[in-house]
């Protein structure tokens, strides 16, 4: 599958991504989740996709409002994963590829779910 479609494609892999998650809880009952990724950006699709996608796998901790996504900004990671047109032209990013948002999404539920379990 071609990942790319105005800048170089990737060669192998230099070092690794990852996604971190932390899900805290107050004794009063509020609780709050946050997720980093490296990646150029995270934007409201990419996020809202993993939020919805670690619910529907039973995700419990938090409200999408008590949810923070953010990015490492890095250069290195993909960038292809957000639908808007500004971020196709950026001159760091690239067209969405569904399928590379959708798994990235997939792997920051995987991580939501990982740090909901932490709490137990």
């Amino acid at each position: 599958t071609n990942y790319t479609t105005f800048m170089m494609p990737s060669q192998g892999r230099l070092t690794p991504i990852y996604a971190r998650a932390l899900v805290l809880k107050s004794g009063g009952g509020g609780a709050a989740a946050f997720v980093a990724l490296d990646a150029i950006g995270a934007d409201d699709t990419l996020c809202r996709n993993a939020f919805e996608y670690a619910v529907a796998r039973g995700f419990t901790a938090c409200t999408w409002e008590q949810f923070v996504c953010g990015a490492s900004h890095t250069h290195s990671g993909p960038g292809a994963l957000a639908p808007d047109m500004l971020w196709a032209l950026a001159p760091a990013t690239d067209l969405m590829v569904p399928d590379v948002a959708r798994r990235f999404a997939l792997k920051l539920a995987d991580a939501l779910l990982a740090a909901q379990r932490r709490l137990a």
